[in-house]
């Protein structure tokens, strides 16, 4: 994971400042249309952000 660069893409502000987040939101889907929820993290997560954009 840490040499993925989209996970080394956080600027050092987010570790630093602000407060812990459980869930982060996904502005690329509608709320509405959502009819499963998957629940990962990691390389799982990576991957399945890479498949989604192209």
């Amino acid at each position: 994971m840490l040499r993925s660069k989209a996970a080394a893409a956080s600027p050092l502000a987010e570790f630093t400042q602000g407060r812990f987040r459980a869930v982060l939101p996904d502005d690329t889907v509608d709320p509405a249309r959502v009819v499963r929820v998957l629940l990962c993290s990691g390389e799982v997560c990576q991957d399945l952000v890479a498949a989604a954009s192209g």
